[in-house]
């Protein structure tokens, strides 16, 4: 049995991010990463590439292809763990192997979610967060004309999107009121569906999908909702959330809530073992609590505060932050911390209905927890996500906060140097 100062289980973003901190530490320790996808470490967040482009997973990678080498990385990719031994420092693979660990990362990601749909192990019934998904899906879309995807959220509205771009009528089925109602507030949301509408997707909301009907010859040919109501199709596209890959620390007796428990050095509650990424339960830096938040920039750095641990580096991770960022038909949205304001908080919003400029700023006590912006108002969304991000006092300039042309030049002297997001050196 080989063993290594380093496994990392992942390949992804918070996989990344381990490696490139070890290396910062450790350049000479044995690193092994593992993982059951067959791809060099790519771009999640880009694989509807694969579809409007038919880019390959090289054309998305998140790295250059010779990462593993420059960083001695002994890469095991189509190679699925199965268990591993707290006790005896173990992890065993599914071709019967095992390899031995000093110090082992957990950063398994999440898989999609499955609700109880009748029909949902039909044929043609996809998941939509891999670029082997996504790659099935362009291999269809030649002999598919009508496609319902079943979530409105950020991964159902982007395989809506790229589905619609290549020619295909796409019916998004959502069972709250309105489309990414976890990351917007309404009025945004109702921008995104008017986006949508207007390039030909077809949106309904406030129902469930309650069946997938069969089709002998494709597997799939329709689906009821909930009210009856029957949609023909001849494909399906699952994006109804995500649940963490928890299932290696359950069972080797590791700390699980709704992920992975970890503290603020990445630790879970077995020695030498740590996890990262959207399995991992971290804090989030408004709140303070540990939760999930899957979000590909937080895994990222909660992977650098996790390889800075494992090489012996103690840096406390500061606490992520909830953020989404698309282009829907070049129509860009992003949000952050807060995005539906009750009580006990300020607004401050701007609107042109005619250019679609959408610029909502959610305060608490005169401090920024939130923004939702939309059209040409994203272009100054970073001065805002550094304010949320360093909890910083806005009293002194809320009447300028409030102009739709606040920059950094409306900030006081001592502020004007305020940490980008994401820029903070470890």
């Amino acid at each position: 049995m080989k063993r290594f100062d380093y496994v990392i289980l992942g390949n992804s973003a918070a996989a990344v991010g381990a490696v490139e901190s070890i290396r910062t530490i450790d350049p000479l320790g044995t690193l092994c990463v593992v993982s059951d996808e067959n791809h060099h470490t790519y771009s999640r967040p880009r694989i509807s590439d694969c579809i409007t482009r038919r880019a390959s997973a090289e054309s998305i990678a998140y790295r250059p292809s010779n990462f593993y080498k420059a960083h001695s990385v002994t890469s095991l990719l189509g190679v699925r763990a199965v268990s591993l031994s707290t006790k005896e420092s173990t992890v065993s693979l599914a071709s019967g192997e095992s390899i031995g660990y000093d110090r082992l990362l957990l950063s398994t990601g999440a898989s999609p979610a499955k609700p109880p749909i009748p029909g949902i192990s039909h044929a043609c019934v996809h998941h939509f967060t891999t670029f082997d998904d996504a790659d099935v899906l362009a291999r269809e879309v030649p002999a598919t004309e009508d496609i319902i995807v079943i979530g409105g959220g950020l991964i159902g509205l982007q395989a809506a999107e790229a589905l619609s771009k290549v020619g295909v009528n796409v019916t998004v089925i959502e069972m709250l009121d309105r489309v990414l109602a976890l990351a917007v507030d309404e009025y945004a949301s109702s921008l995104i569906r008017s986006e949508f509408e207007r390039h030909g997707v077809k949106i309904v909301t406030s129902t469930r999908v309650a069946e997938i009907g069969r089709n002998e010859s494709s597997g799939v040919a329709s689906v009821v909702l909930g009210d009856g109501r029957e949609i023909p199709c001849q494909s399906v596209i699952l994006a109804a959330g995500v649940t963490p890959r928890t299932e290696l620390a359950a069972l080797a007796g590791i700390k699980v809530n709704r992920g992975i428990s970890v503290d603020d050095y990445m630790r879970t509650s077995a020695e030498n073992v740590y996890a990262a990424g959207d399995v991992a339960e971290t804090r989030e830096l408004l709140s303070g609590e540990h939760r999930l938040i899957p979000i590909w920039p937080n895994a990222y750095m909660e992977g650098r505060i996790a390889g800075l641990s494992m090489a012996g580096r103690s840096v406390p991770y500061q606490g992520g932050l909830t953020m989404n960022a698309a282009h829907f038909f070049d129509f860009p949205v992003i949000s952050s911390g807060v995005s539906q304001a009750g009580e006990g908080y300020d607004n401050s919003i701007q609107v042109n209905e005619h250019t679609g400029y959408y610029r909502r700023i959610i305060l608490k006590k005169n401090v920024p927890v939130g923004m939702v912006m939309a059209g040409d108002a994203v272009d100054r969304s970073g001065l805002i996500l550094s304010l949320i991000r360093n909890q910083t006092d806005c009293t002194s300039f809320l009447p300028e906060l409030a102009d739709t042309g606040f920059n950094t030049a409306h900030l006081p002297q001592d502020l004007r140097r305020i940490k980008q997001l994401g820029k903070e050196r470890i």
